[in-house]
């Protein structure tokens, strides 16, 4: 993560380091939507690699904001991050209608 956040302020870097992400991060996720869509569990996007690069967005961001200590204390578990991220994910973030 320090290292991906240490890149972003050099320009130059930046298309060496999307190809970098590509394999470790992003590929698998979008096996994961892949599979999602075949199983019938997810649905079909027209651009899984821009939900793929969102889905990694948001753990970034999320893990960024647990590491730079500027979080309530009672938001930092494992559980409640990938909670809210999972609902962000699954649910969105429209108002449920049945409410």
């Amino acid at each position: 993560m320090r290292a991906l956040v240490g890149d972003l302020d050099r320009a130059s870097h930046l298309p060496d380091l999307a190809l970098a992400l590509d394999a470790p991060f992003l590929t698998p996720i979008q096996q994961l939507l892949d599979q999602g869509v075949a199983d019938g569990s997810l649905r079909r996007f027209d651009d899984p690699t821009t939900v793929a690069a969102s889905i990694f967005g948001a753990v970034t961001v999320t893990g960024l904001s647990v590491t730079a200590g500027r979080r309530p204390r009672a938001s930092l578990d494992a559980s409640s991050l990938s909670e809210s991220i999972h609902r962000l994910s699954a649910l969105g973030i429209a108002a449920d209608p049945a409410t």
